[in-house]
C-alpha cells in the first residue's frame, strides 16, 4: 500500500505544530521568572515575626507584624531586615543555597 503525499501532510502537520509551539514558548518565558538568586520562603509556625525592608533599619516603626500562619517571601538581591520583639518565634525557611548577604549603606 502506497501512501500518498497528501496523508504524509496530514500527519506532518500536528508534528511540526508542536515543535513549533514548543519552541516558541520556551523562546517567550521571562528571565526574571528563572533567576530568583536565593529567595527565601518562610512560614511562620509560632509567635510573631517582624519584617521590614529598605535600607533604612528601624525596628520599632518599621516593621510588619507576621502571626503565626503568615507565609512571607524574601525575594534574592533586595534589602530586608527581621526578627522577633516581645516573644520567640519558630519559622520555617525554605530556599536553594548557599546563601550570600550583601551589606547596604543604612540611610539616616
Amino acid at each position: 500500500m502506497k501512501i500518498t503525499s497528501g496523508v504524509w501532510r496530514t500527519l506532518a502537520l500536528p508534528v511540526c505544530l508542536a515543535a513549533t509551539l514548543s519552541l516558541g514558548s520556551a523562546a517567550e518565558l521571562n528571565p526574571a521568572a528563572l533567576v530568583h538568586l536565593n529567595d527565601r520562603y518562610i512560614v511562620v509556625l509560632q509567635g510573631t515575626w517582624w519584617v521590614g525592608t529598605g535600607p533604612k533599619f528601624d525596628p520599632e516603626h518599621g516593621t510588619v507584624a507576621m502571626p503565626e500562619g503568615s507565609f512571607v517571601t524574601h525575594y534574592g538581591k533586595q534589602v530586608h531586615w527581621d526578627g522577633a520583639k516581645d516573644e520567640d518565634a519558630v519559622l520555617l525557611i525554605m530556599g536553594e543555597g548557599p546563601a550570600t548577604s550583601t551589606p547596604v549603606p543604612e540611610e539616616k
